[in-house]
């Protein structure tokens, strides 16, 4: 199943998670490189495109979009379980948003604040 899945997924994204649900696969992936400066992969969550979404009878496959994704499975603890808060490095978070090809206002006067 992993090759099929890296086989799907390309060379551009990794693996973050693999999750058995029900009749349904979900990988949770992120592009490789990507640092997570809050150390919670819930975290990788957040883009428009939501896990991989694989039958695991048809093997038919589909890449969920995030909101659709969320509002049906945001409150299942099989595929978020519940995690400690982690405390927060604000040097490697201004390096992760130092470190973006293009980030928004708010990253922009968050980042001179903390300069």
């Amino acid at each position: 199943m992993e090759d099929f899945i890296n086989e799907i997924l390309g060379d551009d994204l990794e693996i973050v998670e693999i999750v058995d649900f029900n009749d349904f696969v979900f990988v949770f992936f992120k592009p490789k490189g990507y640092s997570n400066p809050y150390k919670d992969e819930r975290l990788n969550l957040v883009s428009s495109s939501g896990p991989l979404k694989i039958n695991t009878k048809t093997m038919e496959y589909e890449f969920t979009h995030i909101y659709e994704f969320y509002s049906e499975y945001g409150d299942n603890e099989i595929i978020f379980p519940k995690k400690e808060e982690v405390a927060l490095d604000w040097d490697e978070v201004l390096y992760n948003i130092k470190m973006r090809e293009r980030f928004n206002s708010e990253d922009f006067f968050f980042a001179i604040k903390k300069l």
